[in-house]
């Protein structure tokens, strides 16, 4: 997997969601379960309050509450996998032909 070194205030949804899929923690770069913000270690030296705000949901704060947890650690920059790419243009996605 190919990992990118993200500035964490350039930190974007499609690089959240897709470090979300990962099994590498964003903080340290050791592995992790997907679906995780960060792995064991990272989490439990967060405090309680950032640590909560984790479970925010994504649009609903978890960007911010990353980017404090990545700062609580001490990191300035988060590794993260390249987000997923598609061929199709946006607008091509997620349409439906009707017969």
């Amino acid at each position: 997997m190919k990992l990118a070194q993200i500035a964490i205030d350039d930190l974007n949804i499609p690089h959240l969601v897709s470090s979300l899929r990962s099994t590498c923690c964003p903080a340290c770069a050791s592995s992790k379960r997907t679906k995780w913000s960060l792995c064991k270690r990272c989490y439990a030296a967060l405090s309680r309050a950032t640590a909560t705000s984790l479970y925010n949901p994504i649009g609903g704060g978890y960007e911010k509450a990353m980017a404090d947890a990545l700062r609580d650690l001490g990191k300035s920059e988060a590794h993260v996998p390249f987000p997923k790419r598609t061929n199709r243009p946006h607008n091509e996605r997620n349409t439906k032909e009707s017969a």
